[in-house]
Parts: structure tokens; sequence; C-alpha cells
């Protein structure tokens, strides 16, 4: 029997229509400018709440279902209570509390079958082949082309659809 997929075990209340004055996904629940309909489900876990709301609502208009999260702690809380795991999760590294990496190995524990992905600034702070062993999918920098960033998403996807949890 596989995960519960809808979008009320994902923690969506309703599936709105977001607007560009809209914070997509700040209140905890998946937004979607394609109701019923998507590409995948995200998980952004990103401090920087202009950054966050920026890409995730670049994102959002691509298809994906992105719910957003300020912390690491937030994103770790959500997996432990739901039992429903996104495609994907696309992390920050540098983050007040628990860092990226730390998040990382939190989220490995807890949903070691989904794709993470650091997004960061401060890729040379770490050994990113390390971390690639440790189970990390791929480490982009936050100045790459939106178009580059969906694409790793997909390969991310692609291949947890390719080998699915047990």
């Amino acid at each position: 029997m596989g995960e519960d997929r809808s979008p009320k075990a994902l923690g969506e209340h309703s599936m709105n229509r977001v607007k560009d004055s809209d914070v997509p996904g700040q209140d905890g629940s998946l937004k979607s400018d394609h109701p019923g309909q998507h590409v995948g489900i995200l998980f952004y876990v990103d401090d920087d709440a202009f950054v966050r709301s920026s890409v995730a609502r670049r994102l959002i208009r691509r298809g994906y279902l992105v719910r957003e999260f300020d912390s690491g702690e937030a994103v770790v809380a959500c997996l432990q209570d739901q039992a429903a795991r996104p495609d994907v999760i696309l992390l920050d590294y540098k983050m007040p509390g628990m860092d990226g990496l730390e998040t990382f190995q939190e989220i490995r524990h807890l949903s070691s079958h989904t794709p993470v992905i650091l997004f960061t600034a401060y890729s040379g702070a770490f050994n990113v082949e390390e971390v690639k062993r440790q189970g990390l999918f791929d480490v982009l920098t936050k100045n790459v082309e939106l178009d580059n960033i969906i694409q790793v998403i997909q390969l991310a996807i692609a291949q947890k659809k390719e080998h699915p949890s047990p």
C-alpha cells in the first residue's frame, strides 16, 4: 500500500489559486496555480522569506505544489507529524538553528527515499561530494536559472519514481 498523496494528507485545506500578491505556502498549506493537476509536490525550506516566496511562486507557476518552511526544525516537525511525503525537498544551507546539512540528516532518518536538493549561496562551506555520498541528491547555487532548478527537480522526481519507497 502506498503513501497517502492526497492534498488533505499533505496539509492542504483547499487548493487556492495563487495570485502574485499572495505569499504561497506560508500558512502551512500547499499552493498551486493548477488545482487538480500538478507536476510534483515540493517542500521548500529557506529562512529568507523574500527568496522563499519568490522561488516558490515561480515553481507554482510551472505546475508544482509547494509548501514553504522557514526553518529546518519546521520541515522536520512536519515530516514527523505526517505520513505523506513530498516528491522532493529544496533546502537552504545557511539557516539559524538547524542548518541545511543538519536538517538533511534528520530528513534522511524520517524520509530516506525523498530526494533532497541543497539550494545555497554557500556551496564552498562544505564538501559537496561527501554530502552527495550521504544521499543528498544535488547542490544548486542560488544564482542558477529557474530552468536549471526545474531540471534537477524533475530528475529527482523521476529517480524517486524509478525507486519507490517500500
